[in-house]
């Protein structure tokens, strides 16, 4: 069989991500306390802030505002002020995602108090990555709300407040790539991260995991990405060698943890090619089954032969879907009260068991292949109280089903509501309990119109577009994050 052989398959993805930086500011009478002026500032990004993002060493880009008195204009190579005057630490305000334009930002604040800056005339502003002048990441020369150079004079009856908001443009889902940005990857990308993950360490470390169509799930943890200041970019390369990651079909790479828990890349896109398969063994007749299936889902181009010959496609019948019972749900924002959830499968043998209320969002990784949830079985013994609901938008739900009680129970999903893009599960109590979500489709695809006779041999060739990946297969994946300066296109 010649996918015996041991064969190499490459997966390259290429995420761009493009910055700018904008900063609003309000000067505030503090006897009246009504704002008497208002300025902007669009900044030139410096070279610094490259270093400070990609780099292994754990730097904000934007931890600091600092503000000066110079005149000139901002370049790339710039390391400070032209006349640097003062800084101070920037407070987060708040993270924004917006998906239907592909951009995610972050909003700091900084300011200046009645006793801050008193007799400083200021014209230039930027983010830095520490106190001292030669920290400066990004550079911008104040304008008035019509793109006039203005300047402020601070006296001692003003207050400042200078808001920066950071945005990061990326290519969006119809590269094959699905991403949804948690809040701390957001600050990470946009020069403000939580001391506590690292500050821009979340960027460093990409978990990734494969899922296929009969549930089962592998995790391949601590990428670290090989650092390219000069071209801005993080590379994170992985090769899944014939002992690693062996699921059979890869349905699709996700990442994982709580990083990059919000990244999918689909199969059947231009992320990856089709694969041809020959002389598969799919079974052995006994004379009376005529259902079978092909060790790697969603087939097509097939043919099918018994004992060698080819049997005419009136005779049988091949169907490009699932060779399993189950697809991959996918965690995309756990907003529960148990921290210890991560990315599962579901599936026939999948259980899930938790002990929290709030409610757990998820993707569903086979959505396009038409496969759903039909039911929920739900393990006896504790009260299991939770409501299940489904979205193809994340903005409008429906209810699909609920359950509150004691018994052991299987749920069913009504039929209209069984496929969607994305479920989510609310959780209503804190009681333990274990259920498991069963697919829509029996996993069979090929069906005999007769059925062959006992002791036939089966087999098929094939194209499928999952990728292969058992222990004849080998696997390099490559993920690319391409920095680059936000220029409007």
């Amino acid at each position: 069989m010649i996918y015996k052989e041991k064969t190499m398959s490459k997966l390259s993805r290429e995420i761009s991500a493009k910055i700018h930086n904008k900063f609003e500011i309000e000067i505030i009478d503090a006897v009246t306390g009504k704002i008497k002026q208002r300025a902007q500032a669009f900044n030139i990004i410096c070279n610094q802030l490259w270093s400070c993002l990609i780099s292994a060493s754990a730097i904000d880009y934007g931890r600091y505002i600092h503000y000066g008195s110079g005149n000139g204009t901002p370049a790339a190579s710039d390391t400070s002020l032209f006349t640097f005057a003062g800084q101070k630490q920037a407070t987060n305000v708040g993270v924004n995602a917006d998906y239907t334009n592909f951009v995610v930002s972050r909003t700091a604040r900084m300011q200046l108090g009645t006793t801050d800056a008193v007799g400083v005339t200021i014209t230039e502003i930027g983010l830095a990555s520490g106190t001292g002048s030669g920290t400066l990441t990004t550079h911008a020369m104040l304008q008035d709300m019509n793109g006039n150079p203005i300047s402020i004079a601070k006296t001692d009856t003003d207050i400042i407040n200078i808001y920066s908001t950071v945005y990061c443009h990326w290519n969006g889902n119809n590269t094959g790539i699905e991403l949804r940005w948690n809040e701390r990857l957001i600050n990470a990308i946009t020069g403000l991260g939580d001391a506590s993950y690292g500050y821009n360490q979340p960027i460093r470390t990409l978990n990734i995991g494969f899922s296929r169509t009969n549930c089962s799930y592998v995790s391949e943890s601590s990428i670290t990405p090989t650092a390219d200041v000069s071209n801005k970019r993080l590379t994170y390369a992985k090769r899944f060698d014939v002992g690693d990651g062996n699921i059979d079909g890869i349905n699709s790479i996700m990442g994982t943890g709580n990083n990059w828990n919000g990244l999918v890349i689909q199969k059947g896109t231009a992320s990856w090619s089709a694969f041809s398969l020959q002389g598969e063994s799919v079974g052995i007749g006994d004379g009376t089954n005529k259902r079978f299936k092909t060790k790697f889902g969603f087939p097509y181009n097939a043919t099918v032969y018994v004992n060698g010959i080819a049997v005419s496609s009136q005779n049988v019948t091949v169907e490009k879907k699932p060779s399993s019972t189950a697809g991959y749900l996918y965690i995309i924002d756990n907003e529960s009260t148990d921290n210890n959830i991560i990315p599962r499968p579901y599936g026939i043998t999948n259980t899930w068991s938790t002990s929290s209320t709030g409610t757990v969002t998820l993707y569903n990784s086979c959505y396009s292949d038409g496969l759903g949830i039909a039911a929920i079985s739900v393990e006896g013994g504790n009260r299991s109280s939770w409501a299940f609901d489904g979205s193809d938008d994340l903005e409008n739900w429906t209810a699909l089903c609920s359950y509150d009680a004691f018994d052991a129970a299987t749920v069913t999903v009504p039929t209209a509501g069984q496929l969607h893009k994305y479920y989510r599960i609310r959780f209503l109590n804190q009681y333990g309990r274990k259920f498991t979500f069963i697919g829509t489709q029996d996993g069979n695809n090929i069906e005999f119109n007769t059925a062959p006779a006992n002791g036939d041999v089966i087999t098929a060739d094939y194209t499928t577009d999952l990728i292969p990946k058992d222990s004849d297969h080998v696997l390099d994946v490559s993920i690319i994050l391409q920095f680059g300066e936000y220029q409007g296109q």
